[in-house]
């Protein structure tokens, strides 16, 4: 048996970010109650089932960053707790291939996550490596 297997069902589907056919992370909602699995991650620990909150004030949107990027943002009592990589795409109007491929996650990846908690210092870290990386590549390129 997984972590909260009556909350990580198809029917709570709501929708997933990233490339659908490359292991996207999948949310779910039901009631008051949401959470995600992460299917890809630099970070092992924060590969999963995310812990089911249970939350009246949850809410997400697409919104544009500094980038231009649109990425969805997830808000808890009017403060945002995650920005995602990536657009958030809702289920609605998805094939039953593409509900399969979402559906995929929630047998492959049955255990609750170690990094559930959202933790601003590590994710500002991992945007601080990712830049770095992006700036030594165009270094990289200069010289070759």
């Amino acid at each position: 048996m997984g972590y909260r297997d009556d909350f990580y069902t198809v029917a709570n589907i709501v929708g997933y970010t990233g490339n659908i056919a490359q292991s996207p992370t999948v949310y779910f909602q039901s009631g008051n109650e949401y959470g995600r699995i992460t299917q890809k991650h630099d970070i092992i620990t924060n590969i999963g089932r995310n812990t089911v909150h249970d939350d009246a004030t949850y809410q997400f949107q697409n919104l544009p960053q500094a980038n231009g990027a649109l990425c969805m943002v997830e808000m808890s009592q009017g403060q945002v707790v995650h920005t995602s990589r990536n657009q958030f795409i809702p289920v609605a109007g998805l094939g039953p291939i593409n509900l399969a491929l979402l559906a995929q996650a929630i047998t492959t990846f049955t255990l609750e996550k170690t990094l559930s908690v959202y933790d601003d210092d590590l994710f500002e870290v991992m945007d601080r490596k990712d830049a770095l990386n992006a700036q030594l590549l165009a270094v990289r390129a200069r010289v070759n």
